[in-house]
């Protein structure tokens, strides 16, 4: 199978959590790249943060906390770009603050970006040096999976704010229907390209209508007792429609079991 189609298979691997796809990608990068160990880091500022590791010992583990200016990726912030040192020794050599600190003798190392905005690094490095230098393929695929690691962090905030969001307006409909139920507010809302109504439970109790009842649209005028008042209403409804302005009407109305009361109905156009 071809690098990109295992990028592709990971990726579309909608069983997998985002750690389960990030520990596939980094580990299939030490593989290609002959590297022991993989990680994927958030960098806020001066802290390096370990998001995601493979390692041959288990020895760094997820949410490890660094100071950047004792990693090798600060090196990937300051340029603004990948970094490859296929032999630590030769370059950048033992002036490098990192030289003495860590043992590690080859580093390959990439920015990711999410939407739009710097978010961290995927790098890999060994305790060997290599050979010969990283190979253009070898960067094209490091930039590949960086390109690959940040849509899917990408895409995994946007779920997370749309998961927010839906918990925030559920939160706030019950707490509408809360204040409306105590106010004695019935409310009703209709998809006018799908014809489909939405009928609240406040509605239904002050209507006395059953709740498996299943209701119409043309069941709304229904209820309205005045043929006249009904026409008004039916005009009035239609107005809305194409002003996109709101209306306020008073109007009697008979419930399901034959009593009449007078209601104030409030209409206002959705998005």
């Amino acid at each position: 199978m071809s690098i990109i189609k295992e990028l592709q298979t990971i990726s579309n691997d909608h069983s997998l959590s985002l750690d389960k796809k990030l520990e596939s990608l980094l580990r299939m990068g030490t593989e290609i790249l002959g590297l022991e160990t993989g990680i994927v880091s958030n960098i806020r500022g001066e802290q390096y943060s370990v998001l995601s590791v493979v390692t041959p010992e288990n020895n760094i583990q997820v949410d490890s906390l660094f100071s950047l200016t004792e990693t090798y990726c600060a090196d990937v912030v300051k340029s603004n770009s990948f970094i490859a040192y296929h032999n630590i020794d030769v370059s950048p050599g033992a002036s490098h603050p990192c030289f003495e600190k860590y043992t590690l003798k080859s580093y390959l190392a990439s920015p990711i970006y999410v939407s739009g905005a710097f978010f961290g690094t995927v790098n890999f490095s060994s305790l060997d040096p290599r050979e010969a230098p990283f190979s253009n393929l070898e960067l094209d695929y490091l930039l590949l999976l960086a390109s690959w690691v940040g849509n899917e962090l990408e895409r995994q905030q946007a779920l997370n704010n749309l998961n927010a969001q839906k918990a925030v307006l559920t939160e706030r409909n019950s707490l509408l229907n809360q204040v409306a139920n105590l106010a004695g507010v019935g409310t009703w809302e209709l998809n006018v390209e799908t014809r489909a109504i939405t009928w609240s439970g406040a509605l239904r109790r002050m209507l006395h209508v059953h709740g498996d009842k299943i209701l119409k649209p043309e069941d709304i005028t229904k209820f309205i007792v005045d043929d006249t008042q009904r026409k008004i209403y039916l005009e009035q409804f239609t107005q809305m429609m194409k002003s996109d302005e709101d209306f306020a009407y008073e109007l009697e109305v008979r419930t399901d079991t034959g009593e009449t009361r007078w209601l104030e109905s409030r209409a206002h156009p959705g998005i």
